[in-house]
């Protein structure tokens, strides 16, 4: 199935992504969360703290379909994966709050079988699209191990087959907040929510995410800040 061939591709990449030469302090993440366009999804990330101002990861999501879109049109079963690149870059910082640059470029891949409902499956529907995702984040530390986070992000989507689409556009505030329980392990629980367009207004108008995690600090300190967390769309 071309879903199981995209995972098993893009967790190749991810393996030589962390075994690349370390430069800084190295996280991975694993979360769980749902969205008006999944029931559940379920996230692998590996960033490296490149220097203390910039991050770049390589993150692969993989959802079931609870309300998506090829065409245009509706779909309410299905497949989803997303395969993309995150950065975060740090714009300004005082003693309490610091200023993210942020960004997420990848392609998504979705599909549902058995479009024609004969409950024959039969037959298999599939898109691809890409994605770029800018936005704006805000950190402000409450205590040593608590650290909250506010922003705005704007995810959109551009349908390549089977039609040249501009899919959609989210402009959502994210929120959320991180806990370091360890020297090597933060817990996170981030979301966020806002209105939608695309399609020429045949696509969906409203968006929400939710996702909890943890994020495991592999490698060297570095002078990044492992609590600062990125979009959660």
């Amino acid at each position: 199935m071309i879903q199981t061939k995209t995972i098993l591709l893009a967790a190749t990449a991810l393996l030589l992504f962390i075994s690349s030469k370390n430069y800084g302090q190295n996280m991975l993440d694993i979360s769980v969360g749902s969205s008006n366009s999944d029931y559940v999804f379920t996230t692998l990330a590996f960033r490296k703290q490149v220097s203390e101002r910039f991050r770049i990861g390589l993150e692969v999501q993989a959802g079931s379909i609870r309300y998506r879109f090829i065409e245009a049109k509706p779909i309410r079963e299905g497949y989803s994966t997303t395969i993309s690149v995150p950065i975060l870059y740090k714009l300004y910082e005082t003693d309490n709050i610091r200023l993210d640059l942020y960004t997420r470029v990848g392609v998504r891949f979705q599909g549902v079988i058995d479009p024609d409902g004969n409950d024959e499956r039969d037959e298999t529907l599939t898109s691809t699209a890409i994605n770029f995702e800018p936005g704006l984040m805000v950190s402000i530390p409450i205590s040593e191990k608590w650290l909250i986070h506010s922003g705005i992000t704007f995810p959109n989507f551009f349908e390549l087959s089977p039609t040249f689409i501009f899919e959609n556009h989210v402009s959502a505030i994210t929120a959320g907040f991180s806990y370091k329980a360890s020297e090597n392990k933060v817990f996170f629980l981030k979301g966020l929510t806002g209105g939608a367009a695309g399609a020429d207004g045949d696509s969906q108008k409203y968006s929400w995410s939710a996702q909890a995690g943890v994020r495991f600090l592999l490698g060297s300190k570095s002078k990044g800040n492992p609590r600062v967390l990125e979009s959660s769309y």
